[in-house]
């Protein structure tokens, strides 16, 4: 988008203009970050394309009207970006509330991490792939952060004209970082290394044409330069094979995150999940109750405490987690439809089936809610009730080995052995070590061939 706008400020074709506009909506539709776009190209027009940044200061205002003019349709494309990502942020629950998270807490925070970015930047130590909101910040970060904004700020613009690249990759880092700054809060994060990748192309502008005019008047100008782009370049190298060790696998990466921040609730219950996955119960569990420790209202951290007492076979201790992770948020869908399998694994068939259908209220999607439904139903005798469930399941997830082994057995149970095969044959073909489809398409077979024999 930038190079199109470049090559159309310099040439004024309108068709450059149409290309830049229809790269910038699908930028857009592909990462609605782009939003700050525009003002990233009025910036343009100071440094590098010097569009207004020569004329004379009565005359700058004037010149300026054109350019702001020109950018019209892409703020228009901006605001109707940033509509609808806040809205299906709204809608899917990422965004946190103000009961949540103050607007004097989101302020502080923007604040303070516009210079914690600049650090990570500068010295990429004890990165984390999530780092958590405080409770609170300390009045001397809040003011330094504001004086360091206002100081920088200020000595951009007043070296601006001779040193036209300061101020514009300064505010391209401002002005880029905005979006995702954290006045509007999504998630629980209170910054994130991902969210540099445009902004810190602005510290770069200031870095590259810094660097060269501050060592101009030197005698070995150009090997200093290489010099030190030798030493970046070597630790930079050095840092990324250290950080790479980190993300090796999953439960690397949690646990490289717990050592390098504090009261990371989220990522304790991440990495208890990602040991529950492995196998690890007791680990898992730890880390879990460590969550709850850290945030006693953590709905997530009692529901995957749940499903891990449930693997280690304590069903009541799992249903009570169950439900006090549905007292926190009652329209967990996860949750009623674990708490329905564990009742039906202790028998209380009647309480699971309503688990069931309050899941299924909440997401009539949920093809593994469907798929336990119809296991109720088969165990209650209610085989078309069951054929039903398992055939919605199929609908939602063709390719849902248990559902198909599910139906395939009350289809043998109705007789309709043909049937009964060929799902069992799928579930196979999906899940080629399904042990019950194979056992079960084994004694459909055998009495198919029991049955033509009685037939001869």
């Amino acid at each position: 988008t930038l190079l199109l706008f470049a090559e159309y400020a310099v040439k004024r074709k309108p068709l450059m203009y149409v290309l830049t506009l229809v790269a910038f909506v699908l930028g857009l539709m592909s990462k609605p970050m782009l939003v700050t776009l525009p003002l990233v190209m009025l910036m343009m027009d100071y440094w590098p394309l010097g569009r207004y940044r020569d004329t004379a200061q009565s005359e700058r205002f004037s010149h300026l009207i054109p350019l702001v003019k020109e950018k019209i349709p892409f703020f228009a494309c901006s605001l109707l970006s940033s509509a609808i990502t806040i809205y299906a942020q709204h809608k899917g629950g990422s965004i946190a509330s103000l009961d949540h998270i103050s607007v004097g807490s989101r302020i502080e925070n923007a604040l303070i991490s516009y210079v914690a970015y600049i650090g990570k930047t500068v010295w990429p130590h004890d990165l984390a792939v999530l780092y958590p909101m405080p409770s609170s910040f300390p009045l001397w970060q809040v003011i330094g952060s504001v004086l360091v904004i206002l100081i920088v700020s200020a000595a951009t613009i007043r070296v601006g004209r001779r040193y036209p690249y300061l101020p514009a990759g300064w505010f391209w880092y401002l002005v880029t970082l905005v979006p995702v700054i954290g006045i509007v809060q999504v998630g629980a994060q209170s910054m994130a290394d991902r969210y540099m990748y445009i902004p810190v192309t602005g510290l770069f502008v200031m870095v590259a044409w810094g660097v060269p005019d501050l060592v101009k008047g030197l005698k070995y100008r150009e090997g200093i330069l290489a010099l030190a782009a030798g030493i970046v370049i070597t630790a930079s190298a050095v840092v990324t094979w250290q950080q790479l060790g980190y993300w090796r696998d999953t439960v690397s990466l949690f646990q490289h995150t717990l050592q390098v921040t504090s009261g990371n609730r989220i990522i304790h219950n991440n990495l208890g999940y990602a040991l529950l996955d492995k196998g690890r119960l007791d680990e898992a569990i730890q880390e879990f109750h460590e969550a709850l420790r850290i945030s006693p209202d953590y709905a997530n951290a009692h529901f995957y405490l749940g499903l891990a007492l449930a693997k280690k076979g304590n069903g009541d201790a799992a249903i009570q987690e169950y439900r006090e992770a549905l007292r926190l948020k009652p329209e967990y869908s996860e949750a009623h439809n674990n708490l329905g399998v564990t009742l039906a694994n202790k028998g209380d068939i009647d309480a699971a089936l309503q688990e069931y259908k309050e899941a299924l209220r909440i997401n009539p999607n949920d093809h593994d809610t469907h798929n336990n439904l119809g296991l109720v139903f088969a165990r209650t005798g209610d085989l078309d009730g069951a054929t039903r469930a398992f055939q919605e399941a199929l609908r939602l997830k063709p390719d849902h080995s248990e559902a198909h082994s599910n139906l395939g057995f009350v289809h043998a149970s109705q007789g309709n052995l043909d049937a009964a095969i060929r799902e069992f044959q799928e579930a196979l073909r999906i899940n080629p070590n399904h042990a019950n489809a194979y056992n079960n398409l084994r004694l459909a077979l055998d009495q198919k061939r029991i049955q033509g024999e009685v037939r001869k």
